[in-house]
């Protein structure tokens, strides 16, 4: 039972270990998901429980030199586009292309009106997103989930969920305005007459034109059956948790087992107690014999007779003491045998 004990511990010390290796491949997911790059600062961080660091404005997931809608107009698979990280399509589906207001995502986040354009896109997408991060981490502060498998897969599902479905119709649109690649835009779009959604947002005269939208078009990725780079990170995520889940139900399972080995060798220990043979035998202790009712009626017989009556209580006595003695022989035979090696 203590091989079977120790091959048991063993078992939970190596699924312990594959545990931290997933959690931090899952962690890695989760960087390359929100960040595109699963080193999104200086720092070397390897310990899952760790909080993932800010990214460095020059590392941020936006092209450079690249504006507004020429990032978010349509997605890319290959990681140039949107679909690249949550961060990049954060701030394509809450800022505009020109420099307005931009209360797309709120009215209360505080965004600047500075267009994303020329060689500041990238610090001014960067801005974006960490005046976005702040007002939303304030008004989530109450509702936040943990990062659980199955609240990574229902966001993954909402999203596609809401894939078309936020669009502003003019009077005027008929059936060409609803174009099956309408069906793959997430954000607010304008159709209208023959004129299809998109999402860029130059010119938007507050959603009054048809073929403009602050959204992003991810038909082009969708058709390819190819996975939207963010999402096959986040995929990759649920997986290396559910894996997580599995190898901590197992170890909790062989623990289990463990523990009732250890109750089994204890109760084996009090058992063998119990049934330890006694070392030593008590002695005998010799009671007086008292006469039986013959030999006193016997002695009463003779009550005038001061010779036999004496003699019969001396031939009790002499019984008693060859009683006596053979006891002690026994004894001191039992004692000698007892000291032989």
């Amino acid at each position: 039972m203590t091989k079977a004990a120790i091959k048991l511990r063993k078992e939970v010390k190596n699924k312990i270990s594959q545990v931290t290796t997933l959690r931090q491949e899952a962690r890695d997911a989760m960087a390359r998901a929100l960040y595109a790059t699963d080193n999104p600062s200086t720092d070397a961080v390897t310990d899952p429980n760790t909080k993932l660091p800010d990214i460095a404005a020059s590392k941020f997931p936006w092209k450079a030199n690249a504006d507004r809608d020429t990032m978010c107009a349509t997605a890319a698979d290959d990681g140039s586009k949107a679909g690249k990280s949550l961060e990049t399509d954060m701030v394509c589906l809450c800022v505009q292309h020109d420099g307005a207001t931009n209360d797309f995502c709120g009215s209360n986040l505080g965004l600047a009106t500075t267009a994303i354009t020329g060689n500041s896109a990238q610090a001014t997408a960067a801005a974006a997103f960490k005046q976005l991060a702040t007002s939303c981490a304030a008004t989530l502060e109450t509702s936040q989930q943990k990062l659980l498998e199955h609240a990574l897969t229902a966001a993954v599902q909402t999203i596609f969920a809401n894939l078309g479905k936020n669009y502003v119709k003019q009077a005027s649109a008929t059936g060409a305005a609803y174009s099956p690649s309408n069906q793959g835009m997430l954000g607010k779009y304008v159709i209208g007459t023959t004129t299809a959604g998109a999402c860029t947002s130059a010119s938007l005269n507050s959603f009054g034109t048809a073929g403009k939208g602050v959204c992003i078009g991810y038909h082009d990725v969708l058709k390819t059956n190819k996975p939207i780079p963010c999402v096959k990170e986040v995929n990759i995520a649920v997986r290396k948790l559910n894996a997580v889940s599995d190898l901590f139900s197992q170890a909790t399972s062989t623990l289990a087992q463990v523990k009732m080995i250890e109750q089994k060798m204890e109760a084996f220990l009090w058992i063998g107690d119990l049934l330890n043979p006694m070392t030593r035998t008590l002695q005998q202790i010799p009671t007086n014999k008292q006469p039986t009712v013959e030999e006193h009626n016997k002695c009463a017989k003779f009550n005038s007779n001061e010779t036999d009556c004496p003699q019969i209580i001396a031939n009790m006595v002499i019984k008693k003491c060859k009683a006596k003695t053979l006891v002690e022989a026994a004894q001191g035979t039992k004692e000698q045998a007892g000291g032989v090696k």
